[in-house]
């Protein structure tokens, strides 16, 4: 009997060891019940992890803002104006002696400083009028570097825009867009020469934080863009842009306490920009056909 159960117990024993070693064949080392990788026809699945999927997503993100910057900068230029203010300058003398020494006029050169946005291959230039009234002399300084001197084909102070000419063809002119396209929240690009033209070309990022903005007391025809783009003064004149690399906005005025950026910038909205600078064009263009050659009934009209 006891034979018996040592001879049961031997056979129970080798089946269990044949089956481990047949059970083993089939199955990875690890005893798990995947597949093994070595088995034909199996293709594993290659699984990103999510962190490197996030850090390709905010690399191709960054890229895409690194490229509307270097294709949008070209087109934006820095604006020096000198004005020539004349002084008078009086005497508590002046009123007992008669004596010119007494009562002066004295002049000194006053600078100013903004941006503006090449629109055409031909040299116009879009910017505020508020960046150029009264100047003097004009300079627009190119992205390389060129300085070249200007003249103001028109201005309009109720929409506070004005148009510049360069003599230089062949420039970088920036693709204009809809801005009645935009939408609050949209991510956008302010361009420009704040504070300083050391700091020409300076690119700031933001969103748009409203449209339509008006009664800000600032002109005559107002419906600006507000932005959160870091807008300070300089900028003037400058180009907001989305992230098209086209040209949205003519950046004009901050609201502040401080005298700089607090987030609430304003931008003339660019369908309104070309609409205006269409007609000053169109303006100067007629009225130097009428100096060249004015029509005969004006000739007759002026001889009688």
């Amino acid at each position: 009997m006891d034979r018996m159960k040592i001879a049961i117990a031997i056979v129970f024993a080798a089946l269990s060891f044949f089956a481990g070693i047949y059970l083993a064949a089939d199955k990875p080392a690890g005893g798990s019940d995947e597949m093994a990788l070595e088995k034909p026809g199996y293709v594993q699945n290659e699984v990103t992890p999510s962190n490197e999927i996030q850090i390709n997503t905010l690399k191709d993100f960054n890229d895409a803002i690194v490229n509307v910057a270097e294709q949008a900068n070209p087109a934006v230029v820095t604006i020096t104006t000198t004005q020539t203010v004349r002084v008078r300058q009086q005497s508590p003398f002046s009123f007992f002696f008669d004596d010119p020494r007494f009562d002066q006029e004295r002049e000194y050169q006053r600078s100013g400083l903004g941006s503006g946005v090449i629109v055409s291959e031909e040299g116009y230039i879009l910017t505020n009028n508020h960046v150029i009234e009264r100047a003097d002399d004009i300079r627009v300084i190119l992205f390389g570097g060129d300085e070249l001197e200007a003249e103001i084909v028109g201005t309009d102070p109720a929409s506070d825009i004005a148009v510049l000419k360069v003599d230089r063809s062949e420039l970088t002119a920036i693709p204009m867009g809809d801005s009645d396209a935009i939408r609050t929240g949209e991510m956008v690009l302010a361009i420009g020469s704040p504070l300083s033209q050391d700091f020409a070309h300076t690119v700031s990022k933001g969103i748009i934080s409203a449209s339509g903005r008006t009664s800000l007391g600032l002109n005559a025809f107002e419906n600006y863009i507000q932005t959160d783009a870091a807008i300070n003064p300089g900028n003037s004149g400058g180009a907001l842009i989305n992230l098209d690399g086209e040209l949205i906005g003519i950046n004009t005025a901050i609201a502040s306490r401080s005298g700089g950026s607090q987030g609430i910038g304003f931008a003339i909205p660019v369908n309104m920009a070309r609409d205006v600078m269409e007609a000053l064009i169109i303006h100067m263009v007629m009225s130097d056909t009428l100096k060249a050659a004015p029509p005969e009934y004006l000739l007759e009209e002026f001889e009688s």
